[in-house]
């Protein structure tokens, strides 16, 4: 009776291993065609911008880092085209 168990419990673990990777795929393909978008691409969390602000209370010689970002941010919002690759400046 115990090997029927064990056999059983190989089988339904194998297709779930199975099933998750079928949903992975699945994923996959549905971000190849545009229908969701499940990565992140750019940004920072705020949980992330907490942590660096709480840590220039404790080293406020990561103050910089902060204002460059900032800086880096205003940068790209005011930028209406993206940037020109180094090679194609001229063309």
């Amino acid at each position: 009776m115990e090997l029927v168990s064990a056999i059983e419990i190989v089988v339904w673990l194998t297709v779930g291993a199975v099933a998750l990777y079928g949903l992975h795929c699945l994923g996959r393909w549905m971000e190849a065609k545009g229908w969701v978008s499940n990565r992140r691409t750019s940004g920072s969390t705020a949980a992330g911008n907490a942590m660096l602000e709480l840590q220039t209370i404790l080293d406020p010689s990561t103050r910089h880092v902060i204002e460059l970002k900032h800086e880096e941010r205003k940068n790209e919002d005011d930028a209406g085209d993206p940037p020109v690759p180094e090679g194609r400046a001229g063309l």
